[in-house]
């Protein structure tokens, strides 16, 4: 099962598949770029995501823009 923080729900993984997003970075983020194996929070979703992939990146005048394939996690790992 999946505990969204948010809605204080649980969904089974199932219910999550590996998905494809595109985010965005200004010039002053660029050093925070996130890689493959980092963990974030998909705030739409509300659930951790490991990053899988990056299939692509392009510019949007001076932004970055990054394309990433995202899988959900069961739990995060222990420091």
């Amino acid at each position: 099962l999946l505990y969204n923080q948010q809605t204080n729900q649980e969904y089974d993984i199932a219910d999550y598949i590996t998905t494809q997003a595109e985010i965005t970075y200004e010039p002053e983020e660029f050093r925070k770029i996130s890689v493959v194996g980092e963990y974030i929070y998909d705030q739409e979703t509300g659930i951790w995501v490991q990053i899988k992939a990056i299939l692509g990146y392009h510019f949007e005048g001076r932004n970055l823009v990054v394309k990433y394939e995202f899988e959900p996690v069961m739990e995060l790992p222990a420091d």
